[in-house]
């Protein structure tokens, strides 16, 4: 009898640990330089664990629709990346990871909006790359300046951006916005 409980415990733990395993070779590959292998063994890590936020995640932003699936298999990676969100609600960096994927591969805006939206509010020290993309994205200036003054309070160094990039327009706004912050010097 203590061989079946062995047994079972075996093929029981054998499914994530083949999940990681994948992911390690995922990783190996893409050191390699080798995408066809590494989105490979993101597929076999997302059938190993497809609960496990991380890999449907990656896999979403490896594949490039038309290229590597259609659009059909490429909707059912997003909902199954989205998916894996909800499972892991509180990582910035996997909504962030999410919101790129949804508007460069998938062409899906709305997704990304919502990604770096709650990229933003999860992450309020680092939240600048979400804050960013949401101020040029939001077609309301004021709001698009609050996004840029946010950006601007989490990592100084953006001002260099704004001589380009589209931020022209609210980057006085968003220097106003700062300005009138008390604990701001």
């Amino acid at each position: 009898l203590s061989w079946a409980y062995g047994l079972a415990a075996t093929c029981v733990l054998a499914v994530p640990f083949w999940g990681q395993w994948s992911y390690e070779r995922a990783l190996a590959a893409a050191r390699a330089g080798d995408g066809v292998a590494v989105r490979g063994f993101l597929w076999r890590a997302v059938k190993a664990a497809p609960s496990f936020p991380l890999y449907p995640v990656l896999l979403s932003d490896r594949l490039t629709v038309g290229k590597d699936l259609g659009g059909a298999e490429a909707e059912g990676i997003l909902r199954q990346a989205r998916h894996a969100l909800d499972q892991a609600p509180g990582v910035a960096a996997l909504w962030l990871s999410v919101a790129e994927s949804a508007l460069r591969q998938h062409g899906r805006s709305e997704l990304a909006v919502e990604g770096w939206r709650r990229a933003c509010l999860l992450d309020g020290l680092d939240g600048a790359a979400a804050a960013l993309r949401l101020a040029r994205g939001e077609p309301d200036a004021r709001k698009a300046a609050g996004f840029l003054a946010r950006a601007l309070l989490a990592e100084p160094r953006y001002v260099a951006l704004f001589d380009r990039g589209g931020y022209e327009t609210v980057f006085p706004a968003a220097l106003a916005l700062i300005e009138g912050l008390e604990a701001v010097e």
